[in-house]
């Protein structure tokens, strides 16, 4: 066990010592770049909603108030890896962009019969775009490009105040860097061309707030209703920029002058959030809804207004399971799960919302010879249209979740 928890720390270091791009979208220099989510296979597979979910079995970090329901003799290892397949479309093009990336770490165990823990690395934005378009004002080809993303590491606890209700907290340190470059090259070559390079350095903590109630009605019925709250938050922030002319010299870039160079310091205000959840499980079935909503009317870089709207998202999903298992028909032992959501984004776009509509499928495989299981979700993605000189967009993600459940500190029995 000391091995399988000293291996799992290790991969959290190596892990966040280095940038994964997990984004290609050019709506990925909005905000703070694109938003994960909820990348636990598990709850992605039922439309992304796990406010209400609690599990001996799976670690629900979107909901400090579960981790007192980890069993207590028991630990959890949780890992995967995404694979997003990208397809861009305007009114003259389109283009395929894949990437492949580790989605996260994270770990569960007890410290009392009613009090569990939960550590663990998880993505928060990524940014990654590549555009290129031709004013024809400035006789110039424009290149936005851009890079970097967040990443939040937690430790949260929660506490079971009775067989109904727990409280918990989770405690997030966010960091990371985020890039934006711009080109402009201009087709007279008697006219220097420019380039600027904009990062933005962000790190500090947040706090969540999560409740979860849960009423049973018999043995194999129960509601489990849930809660998650987080206030606004002022993250340290360091933003440097320079502007440079340049020339080529063949394919090199070679500069003349550096015409700004800045660094301001100050804070960017994370915007309150709130979800709530609300499943019902009977025996083999589980049914839930999920709503959350953030202000990011409130959204502040350095200080400064960003002028996005306060966004919205809905989640459904149904998870079913075969009442008896079966040695003959492999499938009977799987688990089904199905769901939808959409997105009321913060962003507005030649005066149309950029909405996104999502249906999720996944599967959870056990494996009876050795206590991990994997589980397996499929989401497709589609938002914006050609129309409006907009951009869309239809994703297709794939993630691989292994979880593997451990014997937590038993004391041994001698004869």
């Amino acid at each position: 066990m000391y091995r399988v928890i000293r291996i799992f720390f290790l991969l959290l270091i190596v892990t966040s010592s280095y940038a994964q791009i997990g984004s290609t979208s050019p709506y990925s220099i909005f905000l703070l770049g694109e938003q994960h989510g909820n990348v636990i296979s598990q709850y992605a597979a039922m439309g992304g909603g796990s406010t209400s979910l609690n599990s001996m079995k799976t670690i629900n970090p979107f909901n400090p108030a579960t981790y007192s329901y980890i069993n207590s003799n028991s630990f959890l290892l949780s890992t995967g890896i995404r694979h997003n397949v990208l397809s861009i479309e305007n009114s003259t093009k389109s283009q395929l962009n894949q990437t492949t990336l580790f989605s996260h770490f994270i770990f569960a165990f007890p410290l009392t019969r009613k009090i569990g823990s939960s550590v663990g690395l998880l993505p928060y934005s990524d940014v990654g775009y590549n555009v290129n378009t031709f004013d024809q004002d400035f006789d110039a080809e424009m290149i936005y490009s851009g890079d970097g993303g967040l990443t939040k590491l937690y430790f949260g606890s929660s506490y079971m105040i009775n067989n109904n209700l727990s409280f918990g907290v989770n405690a997030s340190y966010l960091f990371g860097r985020l890039n934006k470059r711009k080109k402009i090259i201009f087709s007279d070559d008697f006219i220097l061309n420019s380039r600027s390079n904009l990062s933005l350095n962000l790190k500090g903590f947040y706090y969540e707030v999560g409740l979860l109630y849960t009423k049973k009605l018999n043995d194999d019925k129960k509601y489990t209703f849930g809660l998650v709250f987080h206030n606004d938050t002022e993250i340290s922030s360091t933003q440097r920029e320079i502007v440079e002319t340049f020339e080529y010299s063949g394919q090199v870039e070679i500069a003349k002058d550096t015409v700004l160079r800045t660094e301001s310091s100050g804070y960017t205000l994370l915007p309150q959030s709130i979800s709530s959840g609300l499943s019902y499980k009977n025996n083999n079935v589980m049914l839930l809804i999920d709503y959350s909503t953030q202000n990011w009317s409130d959204f502040k870089i350095l200080g400064n207004n960003e002028n996005y709207y306060n966004s919205q998202r809905f989640s459904s999903g149904i998870e079913y399971k075969f009442q008896q298992s079966s040695t003959e028909n492999f499938f009977k032992n799987l688990v089904y799960r199905f769901g939808f959501s959409f997105l009321e984004s913060p962003l507005q776009i030649s005066n149309l919302m950029l909405n996104e509509t999502s249906v999720t499928f996944g599967v959870g495989v056990p494996n009876n010879k050795s206590r991990t299981k994997y589980d397996i979700s499929v989401i497709y993605t589609s938002r914006g249209d050609t129309e409006n000189s907009l951009i869309k967009e239809q994703i297709l993600k794939i993630g691989l979740n292994i979880s593997y459940d451990g014997i937590w500190f038993v004391k041994r029995k001698y004869d």
